[in-house]
């Protein structure tokens, strides 16, 4: 009878050990026990949107997605990130940042940023430079910030006499045509460095 005891606590043992895995970042958030209650298909791949859902029953921190990985910042990944480099596959715009949802910490993932590093009046990319953009020669501040100086001449920006309909090429009457660069900055050419 001690026996069968000692073996069943050692089995409890290993099962809560087994549950005490599921704190892990990646486990929290493709819960089996969510799973278990909400019948998810994990079809969603890698760059998807995808939302995550938890179940009252498996607690407060623990939920589950369609991705075939794990959701974040509701964009499907495959793992969690260490470095903004490890972002790259989605976007410039994507940098790796702290993925907390209601009070719980589920560590580094890749999620867009409110201010893209390299871009206008954004941080400086890591190695100290920034991104051109139409008509703006990008170069990083003292301060760590994107800056630029505006390339085209003052003479075609006055009077929008820019033009590109039917009668036009896109030419300004007697002026190269230069156009305002897009304001949110998220459609860079290429790094560049003072």
């Amino acid at each position: 009878m001690k026996g069968a005891k000692l073996i069943f606590l050692l089995l409890l043992s290993l099962v809560l050990a087994q549950c005490s895995s599921d704190s892990q970042e990646q486990d929290q958030l493709q819960s089996e026990c969510v799973h278990n209650f909400i019948d998810l298909d994990r079809n969603l791949i890698d760059g998807m949107r995808c939302f995550n859902f938890s179940y009252s029953d498996c607690g407060g921190g623990p939920s589950a997605s369609e991705c075939i990985n794990y959701c974040a910042f509701e964009m499907c990944q495959s793992g969690p990130c260490e470095k903004d480099a490890d972002c790259s596959a989605y976007g410039t715009s994507y940098e790796c940042q702290e993925y907390t949802v209601s009070g719980t910490d589920y560590g580094q993932w890749c999620g867009e940023s409110d201010c893209p590093k390299g871009t206008q009046g954004c941080p400086c990319l890591d190695l100290g430079d920034c991104y051109d953009s139409q008509f703006i020669d990008a170069f990083c501040e003292a301060d760590n910030i994107c800056s630029g100086t505006y390339t085209c001449t003052p003479s075609c920006i006055v009077g929008s006499v820019c033009c590109g309909g039917a009668f036009c090429s896109g030419n300004c009457i007697g002026t190269p045509c230069c156009s305002q660069k897009d304001p949110s900055g998220l459609f860079p050419l290429q790094p560049t460095t003072p």
